[in-house]
């Protein structure tokens, strides 16, 4: 047996997909029973081969890539560019595609909702008639009634009015259908013959309406011969690919009002199984190739990739209004994004066992059970709340704002050189602990942020992770130092050190902190910070207001070329960042021979000893042979921010020594912060050499310890962490 599917399309409008993971706490309905028997009999194929190459848009390789990049949430500026060249004319976009044309005006509109739908086909439909002096037939359904109940005109009229648009009613019938000769048509829920593509789905043109008329006084339809121009069906006294459709039955239960009693009736409902094929949901354009369509992408995720992946080519889409960025990348949903990595793995074995590749067979994660801990760290923690809401109530808050004012009693605490082992019988001043059982190595990670489908959070995820793995790398001295410059942003040091104590790490004490970092940052900057919601944020923004680049300041000194005066002075200042701007390029202070990856360390060494200051002069009058410059003060942490375009330059030292006004100051790199998919992802370096990759979709938000060690001279094996790109480098004094 042979699936073939894309868990990056639509899931299904009833029941669960089967890269939904079966929960443990779910409750024991027949519905539930067939999700666990789908999702166990899926998990049972170990086969799997990913199909990328692109046959529907082979004539333009451009846009099947950008396509294929809106499939996984990684387009870029390009691809926006590309889209948004797609934007149909309008007052606000005079110069946009012309959809008068004869070429355009039989796009298919792709729409979200059923009502949206119906709405656009009646309209389109009144419209062409109207244009084209045709007529405009009105079919309505013949609705019978099984009871001894004889309906009034105005009764059956009610009926035909039902709204079966929701999406529960799949297989429900419309109480009328407009239809006129020569108007595009979808057959629904019939498959009559998918050997002869006359099946679900299908598209034809009405070519000739079989009516009759109701005792209600209602015109009905009772066969419909549409053409279907990809069949190969040829009957007897009609053209190659025409064939007569009828009427399909639904079955309904509805009220009616009689002298103020309510009737209850079941009705059986005859109607054409058609619909106008103007205007299609998302949902029924899965599948199909439109040379034409309008659409909208602004929506991002499943529905802008289905959207666009039904033209040929970017002549055939066309769109509504301009998209961003941000539109076209939202994030996966978690199960997806864990289905892809189970499934990588399965592909990957799969080529190994049938020797497409050589190597060794990888462990393929499991998301009902991996855990992906590292085996020499346990811990169990039990919550009061386990799916901890954005919102927390007074009682927590209480806690938390006075957990370092007052300072309670706390566990006994036995330390050896590689463990802590803590006893947990006397109370905790903290919400929704429940019971904790520890034992970690000291540099282990044991808890961390989790990432929210609900408020994304992964940039506030990633930079609290990093400052805390910045300040537990740093000995009492220092730490008070920096706990003192973080509070002044939002009292960031108060909440790093409340979890410097082991028993306080879990999820939830890690959530709640992080929450009030990302409150401080709404209140300063509502716009970019959004306190609720699914609205991710500039990571490098949020770096530069609590650890501002301004504090990169330079003296910049110069040595006089007359040899007899020899003076060494200062001639001006700069920033850091600035000189950090300045790519290698020809007419930059460095030099780059192609396929070349430059040291950062070395990179800044060479800026900062080759600064200038243009026809700055000695007091003795000639001019300055050399400049060099060093920082005026000495930062605790110090980030450097990647474009694209230089992840291919760059690789970030593990150690790096810049001239400081103390002389020479050693700077130890701590994390690496990635972002592709519009996520944010990160590596942290402990002080024991170990490296732990962090992404707060897995693993409840704990670290995991990376298999990989990286030689000084290897720097640039870190550039990438899975499909996601260095956006930047963060380093601490050491």
């Amino acid at each position: 047996m042979i699936f073939a599917g894309d868990f990056y399309q639509y899931p299904p409008v009833m029941g669960a997909s089967l890269c939904t993971p079966i929960k443990n706490n779910s409750k024991q309905t027949e519905a539930e029973f067939k999700k666990r028997f789908g999702r166990m009999a899926w998990k049972t194929v170990d086969t799997v081969v990913e199909l990328t190459e692109q046959h529907r848009m082979k004539r333009d390789p451009g846009y099947a890539d950008a396509v294929l990049r809106l499939r996984s949430r990684n387009c870029t500026f390009e691809d926006v560019d590309l889209f948004n060249s797609r934007v149909i004319r309008s007052a606000t976009h005079p110069n946009g595609i012309d959809m008068s044309t004869s070429d355009n005006q039989g796009a298919a509109i792709i729409v979200k909702t059923n009502i949206m739908r119906q709405i656009l086909n009646v309209s389109k439909a009144r419209s062409n008639c109207a244009q084209n002096n045709q007529n405009l037939e009105i079919c309505a359904a013949n609705d019978t009634v099984q009871s001894d109940i004889l309906l009034t005109n105005v009764e059956y009229g009610t009926l035909l009015k039902l709204d079966f648009s929701s999406s529960k009613y799949q297989k429900a019938l419309p109480g009328f259908i407009s239809l006129y000769i020569g108007m595009p048509v979808i057959l629904r829920t019939r498959n009559l013959s998918t050997e002869l593509k006359i099946a679900n789905g299908s598209q034809g043109y009405v070519r000739e309406i079989l009516m009759e008329v109701l005792s209600h006084g209602v015109s009905h339809c009772k066969c419909v011969i549409v053409e279907f121009t990809d069949s190969p069906m040829q009957l007897m006294g009609l053209p190659k690919g025409y064939f007569p459709i009828t009427t399909s039955t639904f079955s309904f239960t509805t009220h009616i009002l009689r002298d103020t009693v309510k009737h209850k009736i079941k009705v059986t409902r005859n109607q054409l199984p058609i619909q106008p094929a103007f205007a299609v949901t998302g949902h029924s354009a899965q599948g199909k190739s439109l040379p034409k369509i309008l659409t909208s992408l602004h929506e991002g995720g499943f529905a802008a990739y289905v959207a666009a992946s039904r033209a040929f080519d970017r002549e055939g889409l066309c769109i509504t209004h301009p998209v961003q960025l941000s539109d076209l990348n939202k994030p996966l949903p978690q199960d997806v994004f864990n289905e892809n990595r189970r499934l990588k793995a399965l592909e990957h074995n799969t080529s190994i066992r049938f020797g497409f590749i050589s190597g060794s067979s990888i462990h393929v994660p499991d998301p009902e059970t991996e855990k992906n801990l590292d085996m020499s760290r346990t811990f169990s923690i039990s919550y009061t709340d386990s799916t901890l809401k954005r919102k927390y109530n007074d009682q927590e808050h209480h806690v938390l704002d006075n957990i370092i004012a007052k300072e309670k009693k706390r566990p006994k605490i036995n330390a050896s050189e590689n463990s802590i082992s803590i006893d947990t019988t006397r109370s905790l001043p903290l919400p929704f602990l429940g019971t904790i059982n520890v034992t970690c190595p000291r540099n282990d990670f044991i808890s961390g942020c989790s990432w929210s489908s609900d408020n994304y959070s992964c940039a506030y995820d990633t930079i609290f992770m990093t400052f805390f793995s910045i300040y537990r790398s740093l000995d009492d001295e220092r730490r008070i130092i920096f706990r003192h410059i973080l509070n002044e942003f939002g009292s960031l040091g108060d909440s790093l050190e409340i979890l410097m104590e082991p028993e306080r790490q879990n999820v939830t004490q890690f959530n709640l902190l992080r929450d009030r970092l990302r409150d401080h940052l709404s209140s300063i900057d509502p716009i970019n910070f959004r306190r609720y919601g699914r609205h991710g944020a500039p990571l490098s923004l949020i770096l530069e207001m609590i650890v501002p680049r301004t504090q990169y300041k330079l003296n910049i000194y110069g040595r006089c070329t007359s040899t007899q005066c020899g003076n060494r002075s200062k001639i001006g200042t700069d920033f850091l960042q600035g000189i950090l701007a300045v790519r290698c390029s020809s007419d930059a202070p460095c030099s780059l021979e192609s396929n070349h990856t430059l040291d950062v360390g070395e990179h800044l060494t060479k800026l900062l000893n080759q600064v200038h200051r243009g026809n700055a002069m000695c007091s003795c009058g000639e001019r300055f042979s050399e400049t060099m410059g060093s920082l005026i003060n000495v930062p605790q942490v110090l980030f450097f921010e990647l474009q694209q375009n230089d992840i291919h330059i760059y690789a970030p030292p593990i150690e790096m020594d810049l001239p400081t006004s103390d002389g020479v100051t050693k700077y130890r790199l701590l994390s690496v912060i990635y972002l592709g998919g519009f996520h944010y992802t990160c590596r942290l370096f402990t002080n024991d050499g170990r490296i732990w990759e962090y992404d707060g979709r897995d693993n409840q938000g704990c670290p995991t310890l990376e298999d990989i060690s990286v030689l000084p001279t290897e720097s640039f094996k870190i550039n990438h962490l899975r499909e996601r790109s260095a956006h930047i480098f963060v380093y601490t004094k050491v």
